[in-house]
C-alpha cells in the first residue's frame, strides 16, 4: 500500500516578481572604447537562468533596480569590467 505525504497549502514566494523582492544579479560590463560610447553589460537572470543584454549611456544607468526583459525585477552589481574602466 502507498502512502501519499502532501505539503501543506502555504503561499509559494516569487522571486523577483516585485520591485520589492528584487534579487541581485551579478552582470559583466564591457567599458565604452573606440566609436562606442555606451557601457554594455550582460546579465543572466539568477531566477529564471536566463541571459539578456543591456545598456546605459553611463555606469550609473547600468547599476541599480530594474527589470529584466524576462519581467523579474532585480538589483544589477557589477561583477567584472572588460575594456578600459575609464569613461571616454
Amino acid at each position: 500500500m502507498a502512502t501519499i505525504h502532501r505539503q501543506p497549502d502555504t503561499p509559494r514566494h516569487d522571486w523577483g516578481a516585485r520591485r520589492r523582492d528584487a534579487v541581485t544579479c551579478r552582470v559583466s560590463l564591457l567599458a565604452p572604447g573606440g566609436r562606442r560610447r555606451w557601457w554594455h553589460y550582460l546579465a543572466r537572470c539568477p531566477v529564471c537562468g536566463s541571459p539578456h543584454l543591456g545598456r546605459g549611456r553611463e555606469l550609473a544607468d547600468v547599476t541599480g533596480t530594474r527589470r529584466l526583459p524576462c519581467q523579474h525585477w532585480v538589483v544589477v552589481v557589477v561583477a567584472r569590467t572588460y575594456g578600459s574602466s575609464g569613461a571616454p
